[in-house]
C-alpha cells in the first residue's frame, strides 16, 4: 500500500518497484493520493486483506502520514500491523522531533525519499 499525494512521486515510485522488485516476486502496488481513501480503503479489509507493507509520505493533506497509520493501527492489533515505510523528504531530526511519531505503538522505519534505492532494497529482501 503506497499513500503518496504526489502524482509523479507516486508514478516513479510505483514504476521504479515494478521494475526493480517485479523482476525477482510478485506483487501489487494499491496506491492513494489522498489519506482519506487510504483509510477508507484500510476498513473494508479483513485479517487476511491487509498489505504486507505499507509505505506512507508523511505529507499529507488533510492529515499527516504519521496520524494517518496511527488510526490504521487503531483498527487492528498492534502486532499484526503491517511493516510500515515513512517516506519524507525531513531530515531525520525532524521527522523524529514530530510528535505524532512518539504515539505510534507499531514497527516503522524512515527512508528520506532521496533514498528510494535503499527502501526498495529493504522491501525485495523483506
Amino acid at each position: 500500500m503506497l499513500v503518496e499525494d504526489d502524482r509523479v512521486q507516486r508514478f516513479i515510485f510505483e514504476s521504479l518497484a515494478r521494475i526493480y522488485i517485479g523482476q525477482e516476486i510478485s506483487f501489487e502496488v494499491k496506491s492513494f493520493e489522498e489519506p482519506l481513501s487510504a483509510m477508507n480503503y484500510f476498513k473494508t479489509l479483513n485479517q487476511n486483506g491487509y498489505p504486507d507493507v505499507i509505505i506512507m509520505d508523511v505529507h499529507l493533506p488533510v492529515m499527516n502520514g504519521i496520524r494517518l497509520v496511527k488510526e490504521m493501527s487503531d483498527l487492528m492489533k498492534k502486532e499484526k500491523f503491517p511493516k510500515t515505510y515513512f517516506f519524507t523528504t525531513d531530515t531525520e531530526n525532524m521527522f523524529y522531533s514530530n510528535s505524532d511519531v512518539k504515539d505510534l505503538e507499531v514497527p516503522y522505519r524512515y527512508y528520506h525519499k532521496a533514498d528510494i534505492i535503499k527502501l526498495l532494497n529493504e522491501l525485495k529482501l523483506a
